[in-house]
């Protein structure tokens, strides 16, 4: 998604007439109608188009570095020199990354005149990078084992000395031209590295040291127990004794299986969740048998503020890092959703269907540019139908019936636990109801009359239908869509900072049996990564319950998987 002046006008204002409308009244009238009149359709069509180029590319260039990987391997005199050399490359990419992300992050920080926008400017460099510094790790460490292998290996029928010969080659000035000036590149790059971020060089310096230190270890006891001279006398000693290709396809074969395994064993490593081991007791409520005899306003759900909106599913200003299955892996049973009509462009994003709307629910700006936007389409869109969006599904879409089929079959496969669903509905009732119903989620809606005690998790389990949906804007004659308001009430949810936060009464009735606690700050997407700590939440949800006399039954947050939210819920449910 690529946002033109216009949009980008729209967005400043709504953010200054949410935070400081007397600031956003000195906005000049005619700054929208000169950002439509600069603003060039064409120029952003054409950069969408080459970034989903550029997409198609990065996939290829992953292909050919695993065939580049293999290559080197198979083409070395000794299998384990190339591993030592495959894993010194990882290893060296894997830096990179961690290097890329600490070091730009400082950078552009370094442009903010204040401490806040200092702040800010770090903070959209971690939202989008963020994931840079995880893969680099996973590479350092992949990187490492193998050339540790390969060292000791190689090192295992090599004369004494070899590695200080080897270091003493990467002190000699080298002997082509071309290695000279990379070399005084390099150094030149380093030298002004340690000038403008003395900090991060040592910290890079220090971690270089350490893989060196590792790789060094993992050798020695390689070497040492015995293990590298038998994997030794496995392989042929040089290229020389093997003929044919045979070998070559062999070698090959067994590289991809190393690159293969390794990338499983990240994959692993990184979807790892403690917080669904809870849920193996086939007795339990919610992965927590004493939860089964509470009422549904007697217990806490971990709730996910703009659930849909992740970098998982390529939202530009994402709330989470994840996607709503992994959300419930991870034990988030509340979920608040948008969704909102739109209709596919040709070459995949999703433009905005505002007719829907009701009236006043967007400014006149807002509306221009969105029409503005769609209107790049043309006449090719697709038809229209639902999708989960925040606000804009130009900055981010997901359909609505696939994602909550996916919930859906993650709910099947555990019966034991019970999910709430809170709908900004810009959609009809009926349309609403059939999205849930064209998911699979006809069997599993619990019903409740307005006035009734609110079920058990124990007694919503037993009937089968524990699912509870509630919207905001309008339930129509559905049965078992319910008045968001007429179940629940909240505290404010627009907050410019972690300082404003309120337990004061909001949307919602006095006898409205399930109290919301909206923990997030509204346009601080970075910041909302780190107020997700045990001793802060707890604080706001304890203040919370303390002044409105009702305990948190869903606590939202941004960003769930960041912080302690879990450890917070099993504090407040008694159950840690």
């Amino acid at each position: 998604m690529v946002l033109d002046l216009a949009d980008i006008v729209v967005h400043i204002e709504q953010a200054l007439a949410a935070v400081s409308p007397e600031l956003a009244d000195e906005i000049p009238d005619g700054i929208s109608t000169l950002a439509l009149d600069i603003s060039s359709g064409n120029v952003m069509t054409d950069v969408a188009q080459l970034a989903e180029r550029l997409r198609l590319i990065t996939s290829l260039f992953l292909a050919v570095s695993a065939v580049l990987l293999v290559a080197l391997v198979a083409l070395e005199s000794s299998v384990f020199s190339g591993l030592t050399r495959m894993g010194l490359t990882l290893a060296a990419v894997g830096l990179a990354l961690v290097v890329l992300r600490g070091v730009g992050a400082a950078v552009v920080g370094s442009y903010g005149e204040t401490r806040l926008e200092t702040d800010a400017l770090s903070g959209a460099w971690d939202v989008v990078f963020g994931d840079l510094a995880t893969w680099g790790w996973v590479l350092v460490v992949a990187g490492g084992f193998l050339a540790a292998l390969g060292w000791a290996t190689v090192q295992a029928v090599s004369e004494p000395g070899r590695s200080v010969r080897l270091l003493e080659r990467l002190r000699q000035e080298p002997q082509t031209s071309q290695a000279r000036v990379l070399r005084t590149i390099g150094l030149l790059l380093v030298a002004l590295w340690a000038l403008l971020q003395p900090a991060t060089l040592l910290l890079a310096a220090v971690r270089v040291a350490g893989f060196v230190a590792a790789v060094s270890i993992v050798s020695r006891v390689l070497d040492t127990s015995g293990l590298a001279a038998r994997l030794r006398r496995m392989v042929p000693e040089s290229a020389d004794e093997v003929v044919g290709l045979g070998s070559v396809a062999r070698r090959a074969l067994a590289s991809l299986a190393v690159i293969g395994g390794l990338g499983a064993a990240g994959v692993l490593l990184l979807s790892a969740d403690d917080d669904a081991s809870a849920l193996a007791d086939p007795e339990a409520c919610n992965g927590h048998a004493a939860l089964c005899d509470r009422r549904l306003d007697e217990v806490t759900l971990a709730t996910s503020h703009n659930a849909m909106s992740s970098t998982a599913t390529g939202f530009l200003l994402p709330n989470h890092l994840t996607t709503m299955r992994a959300q419930l892996d991870q034990g988030v049973r509340g979920f608040m959703i948008d969704m909102v009509y739109g209709r596919e462009t040709p070459d995949g994003p999703v433009i905005t269907s505002f007719e829907p709307v009701s009236a006043g629910s967007l400014d006149d700006a807002s509306v221009v540019a969105a029409e503005a936007t769609r209107n790049l389409g043309g006449s090719e869109l697709a038809e229209e139908r639902v999708y989960l969006c925040h606000a804009f599904c130009e900055i981010g879409a997901v359909d609505a019936v696939e994602a909550l089929s996916d919930m859906r079959r993650w709910i099947d496969a555990h019966p034991r636990e019970v999910v709430v669903f809170i709908v900004q509905d810009a959609t009809s009732p009926d349309d609403t109801a059939a999205v849930f119903d064209d998911a699979g989620f006809g069997p599993l809606v619990h019903t409740q009359e307005p006035g009734e005690s609110l079920p058990s998790l124990g007694e919503l389990i037993d009937s089968g239908r524990r699912v509870f949906v509630l919207v905001e804007e309008d339930a129509g004659e559905i049965s078992w869509l319910h008045d968001a308001f007429e179940f629940s009430q909240e505290t404010p949810f627009s907050f410019g900072s972690a300082d404003e936060f309120t337990c004061a009464e909001n949307r919602g009735k006095p006898a409205s049996p399930l109290f919301v606690v909206n923990h997030f700050i509204t346009f601080a997407r970075a910041g909302n990564r780190t107020i997700n700590d045990f001793d802060s939440l707890l604080a706001r949800a304890e203040e919370c319950e303390a002044e409105r006399g009702l305990p948190p039954n869903m606590l939202a947050v941004d960003f769930v998987s960041e912080g302690d939210v879990m450890a917070v819920i099993d504090r407040l449910n008694g159950v840690d």
